[in-house]
């Protein structure tokens, strides 16, 4: 087999892999793909690449390198993939987490945590057995086999739109972070406390585009790690913080339910808790595939103690005026505070085009005829070859753009951090998470009980309904002007 293929459709299941006779031969007249299932395709011995990190790397927060063809004997044990399931969870969404608590009230909040990391157990294994009985690999394919191409095109639409969400979100958290450190290290200098926002979000567009431009993920492997580090420190010197400020200062006023704002709350909570995608690739890399369920709900108990734990703290460290990312909310004329922001900030950026991949790729096959000649090589006649560069800064040219208006999406809420987070979340990480795991379980698996079924249709249908009621409200309350940030005064260090 030759070593370059195609995405023969948008749906990521089948991967056209060009014969050997063709790859000798360009001028000979080019027949349809040889077309192998993607399982089949990635045990050919061929170096991982574009589409392949993709269909194993969806929705994996921190760029961890999910092989799901390496199952059996070569398979992660059980407690590598407790490590991959539990590293894919925590990223930045924990740093809005504490705001969500704020605005769902501490009592409500921490019990919500706990059902949906319950629930989000339940539908995962529902869906991990959908795959098994379907054969298919992607929660896309699964789609269009449950109910055809516009249940795909959603399911597509929701991994592409939560991506380019939370790359909107670095970019909020990254410039936003710059300014305050900026503000500080200037002893609050007018120049750095008139610059507008916007400006740090563009500056960075220089700096993250060639990084949106490689490839090759596997590039980003030791970078990612370090990011990971960065990220674990940051969260334990944060944690730590807030239980000195409540241990010498005791507890700001807090609320046990606050109605009004709690469907900020549920959109960013989902927000945090989106990782369905994960399911699929990770469960298909095991060594013993049937612990996976006890493997996932370890991980999911964990998170909910970390999640609430973390979130708690912080609610009674500082109070209801908390910046919308909590690291925002420490003292910024700290000297370790400035090298927690500035390490988050360079994780945030190392990790920003492992975040926007996937959704550039579907995007890319969107606008684009796939073509079974990339990545660009010298395989082919000269116009091959040329259409190959073509196509390849076509891309480049796009992915450009696609940034510079990421950058022009967080200039626009970044007054409003916990709405633009919250939309995302209802709109997106609900449906993937609570309608089409059980709706894909009751109609492709066979011979359901009675009360399997009760169950996938009425998670479905609450799934359904906490998508509109959490979407509506949080735009609603967003036109409104409810729940802009804290100001956090600058002070000098």
């Amino acid at each position: 087999m030759g070593k370059y293929f195609t995405i023969r459709s948008q749906s990521f299941d089948d991967v056209a892999v060009l014969t050997e006779e063709t790859k000798i031969n360009p001028l000979k007249k080019r027949e349809r793909p040889h077309t192998l299932p993607v399982g089949e395709a990635l045990r050919v011995g061929r170096p991982k690449s574009i589409a392949e990190y993709y269909i194993s790397n969806i929705c994996a927060q921190g760029g961890s390198v999910i092989d799901d063809s390496e199952g059996g004997a070569n398979g992660t044990t059980n407690f590598q993939t407790f490590l991959l399931v539990f590293k894919s969870f925590i990223g930045t969404g924990i740093l809005v987490l504490p705001k969500a608590f704020v605005n769902g009230g501490i009592l409500a909040s921490s019990l919500f945590m706990l059902c949906v990391a319950a629930l989000n157990t339940y539908v995962m294994i529902k869906l991990s057995h959908t795959k098994d009985a379907c054969g298919e690999t992607t929660i896309q394919a699964i789609g269009r086999r449950a109910a055809g191409w516009p249940m795909e095109l959603w399911v597509s639409f929701s991994v592409v739109f939560i991506q380019i969400s939370c790359g909107c979100m670095y970019l909020i958290f990254m410039g936003t972070t710059i300014k305050q450190v900026v503000e500080t290290l200037s002893g609050c200098s007018a120049w750095a406390l008139d610059a507008q926002p916007w400006v740090y979000f563009f500056s960075l567009v220089p700096i993250i585009t060639p990084l949106v431009w490689i490839r090759d993920l596997k590039l980003l492997t030791i970078p990612a790690v370090a990011a990971d580090v960065l990220i674990v420190g940051g969260l334990i010197y944060i944690f730590s913080y807030a239980v000195n400020e409540v241990a010498d200062h005791g507890a700001k006023d807090y609320s046990l339910f606050n109605q009004k704002d709690f469907p900020i709350f549920l959109g960013t909570a989902l927000f945090s808790f989106e990782g369905v995608c994960l399911v699929l690739p990770i469960k298909n890399a095991m060594k013993n595939p049937l612990d996976y369920p006890k493997v996932l709900g370890s991980v999911m108990v964990l998170l909910a103690i970390i999640y609430t734990s973390f979130s708690v703290i912080n609610y009674l460290a500082f109070g209801k005026g908390m910046e919308t990312a909590i690291l925002l909310s420490l003292p910024s004329n700290s000297v370790p505070v400035l090298c927690v922001q500035i390490g988050y900030v360079i994780a945030i950026g190392l990790t920003f085009p492992l975040q926007f991949f996937p959704a550039v790729q579907v995007l890319e096959n969107l606008i684009w005829r796939p073509s079974p000649t990339l990545p660009v090589s010298d395989y082919g006649s000269v116009a091959e070859q040329k259409a190959q560069y073509k196509r390849y800064y076509q891309e480049n040219l796009f992915r450009f753009f696609l940034t510079i208006l990421a950058s022009g999406i967080a200039t626009g809420g970044e007054t409003n951090f916990d709405h633009f987070t919250a939309l995302g979340g209802g709109l997106c990480s609900m449906p993937l998470l609570f309608v089409f795991p059980p709706l894909f379980h009751l109609l492709l698996v066979p011979n359901l009980s009675t009360w399997e079924k009760v169950i996938d249709v009425s998670i479905a249908t609450l799934g359904l309904g906490l998508t509109i009621y959490t979407t509506t409200q949080t735009i609603i309350d967003w036109i409104e002007g409810h729940g802009d940030d804290a100001d956090n005064p600058c002070v000098p260090i």
